[in-house]
């Protein structure tokens, strides 16, 4: 017993000199001897039962090795095992097992006191990384006693998310003639996944133009863009190219952002000169006669520039001349002019050399050489430098198309009068031609039943006839009669017909034909 019980050797009182503990030893036995003066002694066995009171908390156990779970699993996934006891017994050994509600998580127990940790939800590792679950048991007993034990459940990252860029389209401005390796821009990328999912690496994508994909090179690692190439503005202004920013998971995924490139132009371009074209050894000469007024445009020197904007702007002026003070020109036109009239002493052939400047940062320049000759009995072309009104000028122009379109008009009018005059002549002619051969039945010869239509036929008086005329018909074409009773009108002039054609035949020498343009005849059967 340890002495945790002792008896009193006179009174024989059993006592709790220590504590008892009913999960150590449920119940105790003692033997007892009772003994006289005498000598005498008698033995007894006395059983202690203890009763068990509700003096211990449950326990708690994870039996998984780790809890952890991936982002994408399924709710009902398990995550932890956990076993619950209580060393008391009775209502004081039953004991329950709860976890908070606002986790995406649940108890499931299958077997009495071992529960299974399960999902209950959507878990999203870009939302919470990991949970700590505070997991209590509690028994029944009375005071109930309870105990936690906080369970951290770790959220593995999946592959779910592609690489964002800050921007979708950017722009960078750079120079041209700068040396390969210079710096341009940095893209720059972002994943919220995590671990090797999250690295990203960066590559000139293949949707990039094949003949501009080498115009720069990237840094994998650092999107850190740089040239490749010299970039000359004259031959390209602008380009673009594609970045694709890959992560590192499995599979891989990624996304695409544009950069445009701009060339800045440099003034790197020289004026060159067009005219008077500057060839070694000769050079054309420009004539001007001696009557030549002040003012006078001798030539104009022509030249470009092939770079843009400011570095593109020329200016013209003379460096050098055979008389400074004879010629002068434009600033910014290149037109060489007289500064005052020839004089008979001036020499008969000058030369003027002309300094093109541009107006870049560094300007460049190039310089044209005119040479000048004095001659007698050249025409002085005002026109070169004496301008006419633009107005008056354009009022003539109108006057002279408007007599030029009354003139087309009314040739047009007069040919398409003629046209029709000759057509009416024409079928005119054609019809006298026709019905001037055709005889002249005299009235005589009709009987008394046909009527006389003065020479346009004969009708039966008691029949009535219909003419039809077809679309377009002439005067002068045949008019072809139906009678409303064919068959009498053939009967009724049958013999008449026969007697009147061979009696026509017999006299036609006798016919008269009458003046004028007789209309054509026909006998109606």
């Amino acid at each position: 017993m340890g002495g945790a019980i002792e008896i009193n050797p006179l009174s024989g009182e059993v006592r709790l000199t220590g504590v008892i503990d009913y999960e150590e030893a449920s119940t105790h036995e003692l033997d007892v001897q009772a003994k006289d003066g005498g000598g005498q002694a008698s033995h007894c066995k006395l059983i202690i039962d203890v009763i068990d009171v509700n003096d211990n908390k449950p326990m708690i156990e994870v039996k998984s090795a780790s809890a952890n779970v991936a982002e994408d699993s399924k709710p009902g996934t398990m995550v932890a095992l956990i076993n619950v006891y209580d060393l008391d017994t009775g209502s004081s050994g039953r004991v329950t097992c709860t976890i908070p509600d606002n986790v995406p998580f649940k108890l499931v127990s299958e077997v009495k006191n071992y529960y299974m940790l399960v999902t209950d939800g959507i878990l999203d590792r870009e939302l919470q990384s990991e949970y700590n679950i505070a997991v209590t048991a509690t028994d029944v007993g009375s005071p109930s006693l309870s105990s936690v034990k906080v369970i951290t459940i770790v959220i593995n990252d999946i592959n779910d998310n592609s690489p964002t860029f800050t921007q979708s389209e950017c722009n960078a401005n750079i120079l041209e003639n700068l040396p390969v390796g210079t710096f341009v821009m940095q893209v720059k990328a972002v994943d919220i996944d995590d671990g090797s999912n999250a690295k990203i690496l960066y590559q000139i994508s293949k949707d990039t133009k094949s003949e501009v994909s080498s115009f720069l090179a990237i840094n994998s690692d650092t999107g850190e863009l740089f040239t490749s190439r010299l970039f000359d503005y004259e031959q390209s202004v602008h380009f673009q190219i594609k970045v694709t920013a890959r992560d590192g998971g499995d599979p891989p995924l990624s996304t695409t952002c544009t950069v445009n490139v701009f060339i800045k132009d440099q003034n790197d371009n020289a004026p060159v000169v067009l005219y008077p074209v500057q060839t070694i050894g000769f050079i054309a000469e420009d004539m001007v006669p001696i009557e030549a007024p002040r003012g006078y445009l001798v030539t104009k020197v022509v030249a470009v520039d092939a770079d843009s904007g400011h570095n593109a702007w020329l200016s013209y002026r003379i460096i050098k001349a055979t008389q400074p003070s004879l010629f002068v020109v434009g600033l910014h036109t290149g037109e060489i002019r007289t500064v005052r009239a020839f004089m008979e002493d001036d020499d008969p052939k000058h030369t003027v050399v002309v300094s093109i400047t541009d107006n870049g940062p560094e300007s460049l320049s190039a310089t044209a050489t005119v040479n000048v000759m004095i001659g007698n009995g050249l025409p002085v072309l005002n026109e070169l430098f004496e301008f006419a009104d633009e107005s008056q000028d354009s009022d003539n122009l109108t006057l002279y198309l408007i007599i030029a379109l009354t003139t087309v008009s009314s040739l047009f009018i007069l040919l398409i009068s003629g046209v029709f005059y000759c057509k009416l002549c024409r079928r005119s002619y054609v019809y006298r031609s026709t019905t001037d051969s055709l005889p002249v039945f005299p009235t005589t010869y009709l009987p008394p039943s046909f009527t006389d239509l003065s020479r346009c036929g004969t009708l039966l008086k008691d029949e009535r006839y219909d003419s039809f005329l077809t679309t377009g018909s002439w005067r002068g074409d045949f008019r072809f009669g139906s009678s409303t009773d064919t068959d009498t009108l053939k009967q009724r002039s049958a013999a008449y017909q026969k007697n009147t054609l061979r009696q026509a035949s017999a006299d036609r020498a006798t016919l008269k034909v009458r003046a004028g343009a007789p209309q054509p005849c026909y006998l109606v059967k």
